[in-house]
């Protein structure tokens, strides 16, 4: 069973609307989050209770801008940084006698630290010669994260640390034509994700039998996407509209059977366990359409 969370905010923010050079409207915000959660779990007739408890400190900042140009262009940029402090310990208590004994915690009992930063720039046209918006962007992300393992006599784990630090620059290309009662839309865009902590270093029993160890060789997903629809109005009255995409994931993350210091089970808990991680596969892909209608069949009736 869980126990009750206790969270904290701290949030400031400010919102500029003037015409300048830089920017029409621009908005900042500076906040910090404490948060402190627990789970708790005791075997059928067993007198020791294990409890096992984080706690999370949370720095973000935030910054926006947007900036209207002459001949119906708008561009849109800004500045993100997010940094995680993760404490984790475990202890279990015999709940006939009161004693404590230390055990392994969830997550790296030296600590972890995650940090997050990116910056983005999108533009957007609307034609004035064609019923046509073209909108583009792109963005830089860096991650960061480091973990400290001080007692790794639980698991025997072959390392002390985790440390990854990774870079992409993803972007989208989208139209959007509009001839009379049509709509046609295209968009390309990339996504990219890093390992994080819960991917690459939490320990846990995802179910009986099976336990997930850390991957500190684990790298990062990149997604790119290709989408198309077409939209069509009838006088008002009926609206139907058909998309298709498809997507290609390379690094998929996933979890698989691994081995921990060459062996492919370990004692968690107590339990001999099957030992897995979170893994990079080849690639996935993820394809699909779907079609909309919306018919007005006569006033004030329906049919979507």
């Amino acid at each position: 069973y869980y126990r009750p969370q206790d969270w904290l905010m701290i949030n400031t923010g400010l919102r500029l609307r003037k015409k300048t050079k830089v920017y029409n409207r621009a908005r900042f915000s500076v906040a910090f989050q404490k948060v402190t959660e627990g789970r708790n779990d005791r075997k059928y007739r067993d007198k020791w209770l294990r409890k096992r408890t984080e706690n999370v400190d949370i720095y973000s900042l935030n910054s926006d801008f947007d900036k209207q140009l002459p001949l119906a262009q708008n561009i849109y940029y800004g500045f993100s940084l997010d940094v995680n402090n993760v404490k984790s310990s475990g202890l279990e208590e015999n709940i006939a006698t009161g004693k404590v004994l230390a055990v392994a915690s969830r997550y790296p009992d030296g600590g972890s630290r995650t940090f997050q930063t990116g910056l983005y720039f999108s533009y957007k046209k609307n034609m004035q010669k064609l019923p046509l918006t073209l909108l583009t962007g792109i963005r830089f992300s860096a991650t960061s994260l480091s973990s400290k393992f001080v007692d790794t006599a639980y698991y025997h784990l072959p390392y002390t640390n985790i440390n990854l630090n990774n870079q992409a620059l993803t972007g989208n290309f989208g139209l959007v034509y509009r001839p009379a009662q049509w709509q046609f839309r295209l968009n390309l865009s990339s996504g990219f994700r890093s390992p994080n902590l819960d991917d690459v270093a939490r320990i846990f029993d995802s179910e009986p039998g099976n336990v997930v160890v850390p991957n500190k060789n684990l790298k990062p997903e990149h997604l790119y996407n290709g989408e198309f629809g077409v939209a069509r109005a009838f006088q008002n009255k009926t609206d139907i509209e058909l998309t298709a995409f498809y997507s290609y994931l390379y690094h998929a993350m996933v979890r698989r059977n691994f081995q921990l210091n060459g062996q492919d089970s370990i004692y968690y808990d107590g339990e001999l366990s099957r030992v897995q991680a979170v893994v990079n596969a080849g690639y996935a892909t993820i394809y699909g359409f779907s079609m909309s209608a919306d018919i007005l069949l006569i006033p004030h009736l329906g049919l979507k």
